[in-house]
């Protein structure tokens, strides 16, 4: 995910979600990839799209919720989220979702 991309991966249709205790947990049903996330980390999967439609508005969710980091924390650390998402095939860029 490029800094300037503003577009929003998707869940990948084959990642179960739950959430646990402080956070939640992720579960690729076809590359058995299991991916825990924190409190921040579950609510960053959770306003992915549809909830949210780009990160300009994913993050400002995310600031309302979390006043107290200051917003390009906020951004790179949603940033570096979303790449790892990818990398590990639990979320997948907009265009190859719409491909599929």
């Amino acid at each position: 995910m490029h800094e300037l991309d503003e577009r929003l991966p998707v869940a990948s249709p084959a990642v179960i979600y739950r959430a646990v205790g402080d956070g939640a947990v992720l579960l690729s049903a076809t590359d058995e990839v299991y991916y825990g996330l924190n409190r921040v980390g579950a609510r960053i999967w959770e306003l992915l799209p549809p909830a949210t439609t780009s990160l300009t508005e994913l993050c400002a969710a995310l600031h309302r919720e979390y006043p107290q980091v200051d917003l390009p924390t906020l951004r790179n650390d949603a940033i570096d989220l979303l790449r790892d998402l990818v990398a590990n095939g639990l979320a997948v860029k907009a265009e190859a979702e719409q491909a599929a």
